[in-house]
């Protein structure tokens, strides 16, 4: 099994948080993209912008959502 991850934060700007992990295990190929949005301007237009091409991107793609569960930040997070 291999597993490549790729970190992206944008400390200058108030955007998401991306990780893309891409594993290969026994001759499957798989791959995850997370966005863990932690915005606290969710108005600002770049934030905006931002999701509108991630949602581009999907429609355009046979990606789809994951079924998940509660993982132990969720107890840490407002909901704000």
């Amino acid at each position: 099994m291999n597993i490549i991850t790729f970190n992206i934060n944008s400390f200058s700007k108030d955007l998401p948080q991306m990780t893309f992990d891409f594993m290969f295990i026994l001759n499957q190929r798989k791959f995850i993209f997370e966005i863990y949005d932690f915005v606290i301007n969710k108005e600002d237009e770049k934030y905006k912008n931002f999701l509108k091409e991630i949602e581009e991107i999907k429609e355009n793609s046979n990606l789809k959502d994951m079924e998940r569960s509660n993982t132990w930040h969720y107890d840490y997070v407002s909901g704000d």
